[in-house]
């Protein structure tokens, strides 16, 4: 059986109304009112979660959000970044064709005893 969440706005307010299986809470401006359905056992650790934290279940929900949109954009962050380094492995193969034998190690090493 599934607890429904209901969320609804009211700007310039700040509150939390909690009844058995709801919860009227704000967000600040433009908010959208939603209907979450949870199981029961989902609702029992948030209700766990936000009594050892002492914070509402709206603000465990939302920080919930922002820890979720965080670790998605550096998921992303770090498939660009493996991208790029595959990039930049196919361009030095590319190049390796046209240096006929030229080694960069064996060159810096010159360079550094020249010094």
């Amino acid at each position: 059986m599934c607890s429904n969440l209901i969320i609804i706005t009211q700007k310039f307010t700040n509150y939390d109304i909690m009844t058995h299986n709801q919860i009227i809470l704000t967000w600040g401006f433009n908010m959208t009112r939603i209907n979450l359905s949870i199981g029961e056992k989902e609702l029992k650790e948030l209700d766990a979660i936000r009594e050892r934290e002492k914070i509402s279940r709206s603000k465990l929900i939302r920080e919930a959000i922002r820890l979720y949109k965080r670790e998605c954009e550096k998921k992303d962050l770090e498939n660009e970044r493996k991208e790029r380094i595959k990039n930049a492995i196919k361009i030095q193969d590319s190049w390796k064709k046209y240096s006929k034998g030229w080694n960069g190690v064996s060159e810096i090493r010159k360079w550094r005893q020249a010094r």
